[in-house]
C-alpha cells in the first residue's frame, strides 16, 4: 500500500529550534518527551481517529520510557507550566497544532480518494473504485484473521475438505491497545507486590505485540484479568522455594506462560513446608548412600 497523508505529519526544524517555548523552558529531556508524545498522538489518531494521548500518568510515563517520578517533573513543563504544549480535552492531552495537522491530513486523504474514484468510476460499475485508507486496513485485517483461523484448524487436525465443520467467518475485529498501555496496566495491577516495569524496552514491545496478535479479543479487560490473576498468586509473589517473583517480561514472554496462568497452574500454590523439605533431603541422602555402598542391612 502506498504512502498516504495519514502516514506522516509535517515537521519544521527551523520553527522547532526557534520556538520560544522550547528554547525558553525545556531541557533536552523535555524535548524528547514532547516529540515522543506527538508521535504517539499521531499513531493513536490513525487507530481511533482522536489525535491525542490518554491523560493517564502511568500510560504517559510508559510512553516516554521514564519512571513515574521522572514523568511528574516532565508533566509539570509540558502540561502544567507556562510553556505547556498540551491541553486537556475529554480525557486526552491534545496538542492544538498537531490536531489541526491531523484534520488537514484527513481532508487531503478524503479529497485524493474522491478524485481518484471520480476519475475511474464508471456509471453503474463499482469495480474500479479505489478503496479508502480505512477500507484497505479493514481488508488487510480480515485476510489476516482468516489466515490465523485456517492455521488454527490445521493445528487441531481439521482439514479444509468437505468433512471439516463449517462455521461462519469470524468478525474482523482488532484491538487498538498499545504495548505501552499494557506496561502501564501491569504497573497498576501488579506494581504493589511485583517488580514494576519502568520503561517499554524493544524486547518488551516485541513480546507484547506478539501476545496481542496471537489471539483475538485481548483487550484491556482481558489484560486486567490476566495480570490480576498473577498478582493474586502467592507463588508468583515469591512464596516459592527460590523466592522467585513474576515480572512483566515473564508474563508476556510466551503463550505457554499465558496458558498456564489461565489454566490455574499458579493459583494457590505455596512452597513446601520445612518438614517436607527435610524429609525429601533425608530421602535423597539415603538414596545416594544406597547407590554408593548398596542396601544397608540391620546385621551390618
Amino acid at each position: 500500500m502506498g504512502e498516504t497523508p495519514l502516514d506522516w505529519f509535517k515537521f519544521y526544524p527551523a520553527a522547532w529550534l526557534g520556538s520560544a517555548r522550547i528554547g525558553g523552558g525545556m531541557t533536552i529531556e523535555h524535548e524528547g518527551a514532547y516529540i515522543r508524545l506527538l508521535a504517539r498522538a499521531w499513531e493513536r489518531a490513525q487507530q481511533t481517529g482522536e489525535c491525542g494521548v490518554p491523560d493517564d500518568d502511568g500510560w504517559l510515563a510508559a510512553a516516554c520510557r521514564v519512571a513515574p517520578r521522572k514523568w511528574a517533573t516532565i508533566r509539570a513543563v509540558l502540561v502544567e507550566g507556562p510553556c505547556a504544549v498540551f491541553e486537556r480535552r475529554a480525557g486526552l492531552l491534545v496538542n492544538v497544532r498537531l490536531d489541526r495537522e491531523w484534520a488537514s491530513a484527513k481532508t487531503k486523504s478524503a479529497t485524493a480518494t474522491a478524485s481518484v474514484n471520480a476519475r475511474w468510476h464508471k456509471e453503474g460499475d463499482d469495480t474500479n473504485v479505489i478503496p479508502t485508507h480505512t477500507d484497505v486496513i479493514r481488508t488487510d485485517t480480515t485476510l489476516r484473521l482468516k489466515t490465523e483461523d485456517q492455521d488454527l484448524r490445521q493445528d487441531m487436525g481439521q482439514d479444509e475438505g468437505a468433512d471439516a465443520p463449517q462455521s461462519p467467518p469470524p468478525a474482523a475485529t482488532t484491538t487498538s491497545l498499545l504495548p505501552s498501555a499494557v506496561v502501564a496496566m501491569w504497573n497498576a495491577k501488579c506494581g504493589a507486590d511485583l517488580p514494576r516495569a519502568l520503561r517499554l524496552t524493544p524486547d518488551r514491545d516485541k513480546h507484547i505485540r506478539a501476545r496481542l496478535s496471537s489471539v483475538r479479543g485481548r483487550d484491556e479487560a482481558w489484560w486486567a484479568d490476566y495480570f490480576a490473576r498473577i498478582s493474586a498468586s502467592p507463588w508468583c509473589r515469591g512464596a516459592n522455594p527460590r523466592s522467585w517473583r513474576a515480572t512483566l517480561d515473564w508474563a508476556v514472554g510466551s503463550e505457554d506462560v499465558v496458558a498456564k496462568v489461565q489454566e490455574g497452574t499458579y493459583d494457590g500454590r505455596r512452597p513446601p513446608t520445612r518438614a517436607s523439605t527435610l524429609a525429601e533431603s533425608s530421602s535423597a541422602r539415603y538414596a545416594a548412600a544406597v547407590r554408593e555402598r548398596g542396601p544397608i542391612s540391620r546385621d551390618a
